[in-house]
């Protein structure tokens, strides 16, 4: 429920032992280190950010963030 004042917002972080992460349906890059940098575009309102990640092993885990843009 974390309010947001700009339409545009950068995530970035770290995905530890991941070797997929995947960013509201589609994968994005990482490093070797599993350290991502994406940016990405809110919606008027309330917004669901999906990140995914999965590990050389098959697990997954999946986190949802909720946003809410108000210029």
């Amino acid at each position: 429920g974390e309010k947001m004042t700009a339409s545009v917002i950068n995530l970035n972080g770290n995905a530890k032992n991941a070797v997929n992460l995947i960013l509201n349906g589609r994968e994005i890059s990482i490093d070797k280190k599993g350290n991502f940098n994406e940016s990405i575009a809110l919606l008027l309102g309330y917004n669901v950010i999906s990140m995914e990640a999965k590990d050389k092993f098959g697990n997954n885990d999946i986190k949802d963030y909720k946003l809410i843009y108000k210029p």
